[in-house]
């Protein structure tokens, strides 16, 4: 072991970056960048700061031993930190673990970053050198900058050295001397005679024994990573969980979202948008918001979170609420509108809110659905718009020409709706965008459409484009990002890379460097079907990542006919047939076609987690569609009366070319619906949206009163298309499409008519590109009654990754909660909830007690409709 007061001592560094944990919460501060206050030196070593960075040396002392020490003392925990060192500042030197506050000696176990001259170590010591040898010397990158990770619980010590997995040790039998909770140290010990030096930077610790700890930020982070340090709650003991407690909303609809939690009290918004507040150990309500008593009125489903801001000393706080179009800031302690945010309390933002926005230092960025094609950045004090990126470019912004000229003046779609990803040490926030509308005719809109279906990083303080990539060019297939990118790090050629990957509907994952914007592996542009619409010039090529290979099918063949049956399998077969499928990128056409991956992905909504090893988990739909166009024209040619063809196309796809509606999207029928509503309702729910439904604000007036009088019955019909002559250039330039509405595809008894898996669960390895492993998600009890086995089902909402070793997710048709190993995919754990929890769950700790919770409100898939919260613990 290291003493002090001996002859040499190298110099050592530490800086705190925010490195992969970062925005978790239980990350512990070690170093502001700034001073020493919060250490303590014993030893003959001299620290000092520079340039951000902490320093230590001798100055000629020939003295070699001394150690920096926190002043906080820290029990179980994970560390992350970089190191190099010089060719003589390698004798036994390391970090200290609980060492002993003040004390002359180790107390406690040394991880060691060098090798001796007696004696070849890299690896632990506590009494005798472990993992002796040259093997990991090889994996240290001499005079290089070097990744250590170590998690210490107990006697239970992991290390790992440039992604590379060096020791994991259980002490049968600690020592008298070692402590279970101490400080963190770093010990420089040298050669003698020779000034050395070591480095330490990208310095994080988080606190793997909290009494409290929140979940603060929808998604658990700002990286959007969802993932938890806690670990309470882990393999050996996930069999006992049990309901802890249970709130009703007292309404009924699809309750999708991700709760926060903070201070120990829980903020989830409802099906009509009422936020409430409830006691997380217990569940007590402490106070309801109704927005129906505001000038929004009572709001509609789907709001998937919502977003928490204090400033520094934590002595303002507010809470923000999307409703109707409008942006609320409430007071968290009593649900009070603060009254000067912007215009008594909300602004109105020109478009609907289904995921909360992202918090950086005072703005609040947002995306939303429908509204301006845009995203913004607005001051959490005052509501004023602070930055504006126009995501249809404007004339001189980058992207302008990859549209027609001046296309930004009626282009609407592209609003970033599924959420946003910031990372915070940078300051660069990243956008995953919506697909250009109308979604399957691109006829009016030619080019690339930049920003849709685009990844895009920006400068969070002020907007500026740094990077981007589009998944998708010139979409006509709804392929919009359905997840917000997730920050994760990883081990790459033999380098410590901070990644961000985009999920996609078509089942692949792109994963980029995030500060650059290149890609880990290459991306290949391969060529896809030519449209055959008239009008149309569908993008000749798309890009495909050539790693992670897809996590689903990428075509629908005769081999995928369904096997549930044989009357289903050859139904399958004989409609394959009839309808062929071709892969991820059909042009759409006025023939049917299976549309595979479908409509609804791939990934979805609920989007991927990912822990600090690299691996990332995500589920998949593995579900059929069908895919057909329409004319905007009468069968019998006649001409369309004023308002018909645009509703055709902005609004059939989910209404139906009949008004009836689809059940399938929870579209309502619009048939009569001027006896439900009052054609001024109407006109607000076209402006702001409501529902599925996104606002078209931006629409013009003249279009949109025609759209109304078509769907209210006000116009006379047409009468007879006369005949003309005219030329084929004529007749091209009349001729537009509309999109024959959303339509699963089902097989008789309701179930999806494609072979198994219709939903599973993965986990890629980020590090290598390679799926590390698959397995269902979901089951249909009464198929596996009749012997066959568990075929997964759709699924909405995502998981939970822990570092008790554990993946939560609920998503599933079956009303099932469910818990997973995260190293094998093996299901540890499931109970039955009151209704489908489509929703990604949320996990923290009161008064040293680890909780899940999810909102189950069903209504996804045809299931039934409820309103409960459920929180899960291990037993008292």
């Amino acid at each position: 072991m290291g003493r002090f007061g001996m002859n040499h001592v190298i110099a050592a560094a530490a800086f705190l970056l925010i490195s992969s944990l970062s925005g978790i919460a239980g990350a512990i501060d070690l170093f502001d960048g700034k001073s020493l206050d919060d250490w303590e030196s014993v030893g003959s070593a001299k620290w000092r700061v520079e340039d951000g960075v902490i320093v230590g040396g001798q100055d000629g002392d020939p003295k070699r031993s001394g150690i920096l020490m926190t002043k906080k003392l820290f029990k179980d925990f994970e560390l992350e930190l970089e190191f190099k060192i010089d060719e003589h500042g390698k004798y036994n030197s390391g970090v200290y673990l609980r060492h002993g506050p003040g004390e002359g000696r180790q107390r406690g176990y040394q991880v060691n970053i060098g090798r001796g001259a007696a004696e070849e170590y890299v690896g632990l010591h506590y009494k005798t050198w472990l993992d002796k040898g040259d093997e990991h010397d090889t994996i240290r990158k001499k005079l290089q900058w070097n990744h250590l990770r170590i998690r210490a619980v107990g006697a239970h010590i992991e290390v790992w050295l440039n992604g590379k997995a060096i020791v994991d040790y259980i002490d049968p039998a600690p020592a008298p001397e070692h402590i279970d909770a101490g400080v963190i140290a770093f010990q420089t010990y040298g050669a003698e005679g020779h000034d050395g030096w070591v480095n330490f930077r990208n310095i994080t610790l988080t606190d793997l024994d909290p009494k409290d700890l929140d979940w603060p930020v929808y998604l658990g982070g700002k990286e959007r990573n969802l993932y938890s340090p806690l670990q309470q709650i882990n393999r050996e003991n996930v069999s006992k969980l049990e309901v802890a407690w249970t709130y009703e909303t007292g309404e009924k609809g699809e309750y999708q979202a991700n709760n926060l939690i903070v201070d120990g009290i829980l903020y989830t918004p409802s099906q009509t948008r009422k936020v409430i507040a409830l006691d997380a150990a217990t569940g007590e309500e402490l106070w309801k918001w109704d927005p129906a008593t505001e000038r929004s009125g009572q709001g509609r489903g789907r709001q998937r979170g919502l977003a928490y801001w204090e400033n520094d000393t934590g002595g303002e706080r507010r809470l923000f609420t999307g409703v109707a179009g409008f942006l609320f800031a409430l007071d968290p302690k009593s649900g009070e509108v603060i009254r000067d945010f912007g215009e008594n309390g909300s602004i109105n933002l020109g478009s609907g809110l289904n995921v909360p926005g992202i918090i950086h230092g005072d703005l609040l960025i947002l995306g939303g659905v429908g509204g301006k094609g845009a995203v913004r950045a607005f001051d959490v004090r005052t509501g004023a718009q602070r930055w504006i990126f126009h995501l249809i470019p404007r004339p001189g912004e980058v992207g302008y020409e990859t549209w027609p000229k001046d296309a930004y003046k009626t282009a609407t779609g592209v609003m970033p709706w599924c959420g946003q990803s910031l990372d915070e040490k940078r300051g660069i926030v990243y956008i995953a965008t919506k697909t250009a509308e109308p979604d399957f005719y691109g006829g009016k809109r030619h080019g690339m459409n930049l920003f849709a279906n685009s990844i895009v990083a920006l400068n969070a303080s002020t907007g500026e484009r740094l990077w981007h990539y589009q998944i998708v060019h010139h979409d006509l297939l709804d392929k919009d990002l359905p997840c917000p990118p997730v920050l994760l790090t990883v081990n790459h050629g033999g380098k410590r890379i901070d990644a961000v990957a985009q999920g996609s509907k078509h089942g692949r994952l792109f994963v980029f460097n995030r500060v650059t914007g290149e890609p880990l592996w290459p991306i290949e542009e391969k060529p896809v079907p030519a449209s055959e619409l008239h009008g149309e010039q569908a993008w000749p090529t798309q890009p495909y990542p050539t790693k992670p290979l897809p996590l689903m099918r990428q075509h629908y063949t005769e081999a995928d006919a369904s096997n549930i049956s044989p009357e289903t399998h050859q139904m399958t077969l004989d409609r394959i047939r009839a309808s062929p499928n071709f892969g991820p990128f059909p042009a759409p056409s006025l023939k049917e076609t299976v549309m595979f991956p479908g409509f609804d992905g791939g990934m979805e909504w609920g989007g991927g987690a990912a822990d600090p090893d690299g691996i990332y988990y995500v589920n998949l739909n593995e579900m059929p569609w069908l895919l057909q166009m329409v004319e905007t024209r009468r069968a019998d040619g006649s001409q369309l009366i004023p308002g018909e063809k645009d509703y055709m196309l902005y609004c059939a796809a989910c209404h139906g070319l009949d008004k009836k509606g689809n059940l399938a999207v929870e579209s309502p029928s619009l048939v009569d619906i001027g006896k439900r509503k009052t054609r001024t309702e109407i006109e607000q729910i076209t402006r702001q949206g409501g529902g599925r439904m996104p606002g078209y604000a931006t629409m013009p007036e003249t279009q949109r009163t025609a759209i109304l009088n078509y769907i209210l019955n006000t116009n006379s019909p047409s009468a007879p298309r006369k005949e003309k002559e005219t030329s084929d250039k004529e007749n091209d330039d009349e001729t537009t499409y509309a999109f024959g509405g959303f339509r699963r595809w089902l097989d008789k008894e309701g179930y999806p008519a494609i072979k198994p898996p219709w939903g599973t669960l993965n986990a890629v390895d980020l590090n290598t590109g390679e799926i590390k492993w698959k397995v269902t998600l979901g089951e249909y009890p009464e198929l596996t009654a009749r012997g066959i086995p568990p075929t997964g089902t759709e699924n909405y909402g995502g998981p939970v990754v822990t570092a008790g070793g554990l993946i939560f997710i609920g998503a599933t048709a079956d009303e099932t909660f469910r818990v997973f190993d995260k190293e094998t995919g093996e299901i540890l754990w499931k109970t039955k909830l009151p209704f489908g929890g489509n929703a990604t769950p949320s996990t923290y700790m009161v008064d040293g007690r680890q909780y899940v919770v999810i909102s189950a409100g069903g209504g996804k898939s045809g299931r039934p409709k409820g309103g409960s919260l459920v929180a899960f613990a291990l037993p008292n």
